[in-house]
């Protein structure tokens, strides 16, 4: 149900970097050690790009599109 994220923390991870953090802030976090070289922290992406990628396969809304209607009275 996390699609196309591992799991809900995945997904909270993702929510808050894309909410709270820049897009080089980003891209360094997913550089840091703590990141990269640790059994604490395995995400499905690896950079700022992977992670726009996945986060762009979400569903979208649809997008409305209006038009004016003009009703005459007999």
């Amino acid at each position: 149900p996390w699609a196309p994220f591992a799991d809900k923390e995945e997904w909270a991870l993702v929510k808050w970097l894309i909410s709270w953090v820049s897009q080089t802030a980003i891209d360094e976090f997913l550089k840091l050690p703590i990141v990269t070289q640790t059994q604490y922290m395995h995400t499905s992406f690896k950079s700022k790009y992977t992670l726009m990628k996945a986060v762009n396969k979400l569903l979208h809304s649809t997008e409305w599109n209006l038009k004016r209607i003009n009703i005459k009275k007999n």
